[in-house]
């Protein structure tokens, strides 16, 4: 039998996230996309005034630290992504997507699931980067 907690885990932070998008901006319309580093398609061709929300995909979850890490063949393209979007629209706002389908779902859980300290720590890390933007 396969567990619901993953689940809705992935609907309670899109909710928030949704709750905080609405609340964080005076447009009535969110209109946002998602950008892979791995992709053929280079960020300075975005047209990110197309765009109120801009999501860099994706970062990793380290199991044994619980800490967000980016792979280090995408770290320069990560680091550039929002000063280089800003560009055409500096009013866009930049998010990191942490997970995707390929991410290790066990590590997601147990650090949500777990140790309640932890779980604190990581809705603070996800609100502080989410300000930062």
């Amino acid at each position: 039998m396969t567990s619901t907690k993953p689940i809705s885990l992935l609907v309670s932070i899109t909710f928030f996230f949704s709750l905080l998008l609405s609340s964080s901006s005076a447009q009535s319309v969110v209109k946002a996309s998602y950008w892979f580093p791995g992709s053929e398609y280079p960020v300075t061709d975005i047209d990110s005034s197309l765009f109120t929300h801009l999501f860099c995909a994706f970062a990793d979850l380290n199991a044994q630290t619980n800490q967000v890490t980016i792979a280090s063949a995408s770290q320069q393209k990560f680091s550039t992504f929002t000063q280089t979007v800003q560009r055409r629209n500096p009013s866009v706002r930049t998010l990191l997507s942490i997970g995707g389908g390929a991410a290790d779902k066990t590590a997601f859980a147990s650090m949500c699931y777990g140790d309640e300290q932890l779980r604190d720590a990581a809705s603070r890390m996800a609100i502080s980067g989410c300000s930062r933007s």
